[in-house]
């Protein structure tokens, strides 16, 4: 029942908003995620690949990254490894493109990188990307708590 309820929002706001406005694109967006919870995978992607054209068509490449790591998950859910690969690097890409190698939030990166390679059976090299996932969680905790006792 949730579902209908985004599918309608989706579709008042595709009757009454520009084709090109953001909020048909985050309707998509999260009526996506609602499928992903509801386990209907294929079609979640759907969603999500088309939240992302909307959201590239005018210019907010930040969003497709979440996006695409969704997508990701959902390829490993159904156990398509390239898809889910070609998904994350599509995230990687869009990441360092929009916010450069210093604001880059790899953790998300790193933690479905080494999801996708314990599913293939490449356990040293997903240990390799836990194990940057854990320095850069550490790093941004440091940032932060620099950035705290710098503001009082």
């Amino acid at each position: 029942q949730a579902f209908s309820y985004f599918e309608h929002s989706l579709q008042l706001r595709k009757e009454t908003l520009s084709d090109d406005n953001v909020l048909i694109a985050w309707a998509y967006f999260n009526s996506a995620s609602v499928l992903t919870k509801m386990k209907e995978t294929e079609k979640s992607i759907q969603y999500y690949e088309e939240a992302i054209r909307r959201f590239l068509r005018i210019n907010e490449i930040g969003i497709c990254v979440p996006a695409y790591i969704c997508i990701a998950e959902a390829y490993l859910d159904l156990n398509d490894c390239t898809k889910a690969t070609n998904a994350l690097e599509q995230a990687f890409t869009y990441e360092y493109e929009y916010y450069g190698e210093e604001n880059c939030r790899k953790y998300w990166l790193y933690d479905i990188k080494s999801k996708i390679l314990e599913k293939q059976g490449k356990n040293d090299e997903a240990a390799e990307y836990r194990a940057g996932l854990k320095k850069n969680i550490r790093n941004i905790f440091k940032v932060a708590k620099h950035n705290f006792h710098v503001s009082i």
